[in-house]
């Protein structure tokens, strides 16, 4: 089911560039929100600056190098996130150190993107969201090693700073594959 659905993500996002290569996007359909079960903040997507999915890529190479000193300039200080294990952090400083402490527990890092894009809401003019999915490999100081299947949204400002960031994780076991 899992690899299916990778599939199916990998070939819509094949057949867009494909035809975005073309010349041939179709249309993007409005998102209809007459008979929705739920409201729907953001029905007007559309993809965003590329340049802001670069930075997240850009980001997670920092991370796997062990080099997130090189992050800190993308961040704005007014900056909030959640961290996938549901802890709340406020303030460029307190991420960067925080990640920084974090990162040091692990030996290597190696991440692999699965999808990554860039999208503008109409709803939110001034901001663009990154989302990104992907899998993490650590490897602890004594040796062991802990997989993650990652899903996050990077949240930049007119500023093109990161204001808002969402990180969510499911443990990857062995057996599962």
């Amino acid at each position: 089911m899992k690899r299916s659905s990778i599939l199916l993500t990998l070939a819509f996002f094949a057949f867009s560039f494909g035809a975005l290569a073309q010349g041939s996007m179709p249309k993007q359909a409005a998102n209809k929100t007459t008979n929705m079960p739920f409201k729907v903040e953001n029905t007007n997507l559309k993809f965003g600056n590329s340049m802001y999915a670069m930075q997240v890529l850009q980001a997670w190479k920092a991370w796997d190098d062990n080099e997130l000193d090189k992050m800190s300039g993308m961040f704005s200080d007014d900056f909030w996130g959640t961290l996938a294990d549901g802890t709340v952090v406020k303030g460029k400083e307190a991420f960067l150190k925080g990640g920084t402490e974090y990162r040091s527990s692990f030996s290597s890092v190696s991440c692999e993107v699965i999808a990554c894009t860039s999208l503008k809401s109409a709803e939110h003019p001034d901001n663009d969201a990154v989302v990104i999915w992907g899998r993490e490999t650590d490897v602890k100081k004594d040796g062991t090693t802990q997989k993650a299947a990652l899903h996050e949204v990077w949240f930049f400002n007119k500023a093109g700073k990161v204001f808002e960031f969402h990180q969510y994780a499911s443990p990857i076991k062995e057996e599962m594959k």
